[in-house]
């Protein structure tokens, strides 16, 4: 077992997003843990984004290489 105090100062140190205290062995607050990790993910992603850059189209060789890969791994009776 880790002490509360120390745990709380390790998460401060490495600048976490959050706190959860858990157990893996009885499963209290697991849920909790997973739920606050995706949460810190996506906000991290939100803050992050930036305008990108889209073509309309698939480039023409991307696509044909698709269509010759489909050919050689397609078999039809």
């Amino acid at each position: 077992q880790v002490p509360e105090e120390a745990a709380k100062l390790c998460a401060e140190e490495i600048k976490a997003a959050s706190y959860v205290e858990c157990s893996a062995l009885t499963q209290k607050n697991l849920k909790e843990v997973f739920d606050a990790a995706i949460m810190a993910g996506i906000q991290h992603a939100d803050s992050q984004q930036q305008p990108r850059k889209c073509k309309s189209r698939t480039p023409d060789k991307v696509r044909d290489l698709s269509r010759s890969w489909w050919r050689k791994s397609c078999c039809l009776a």
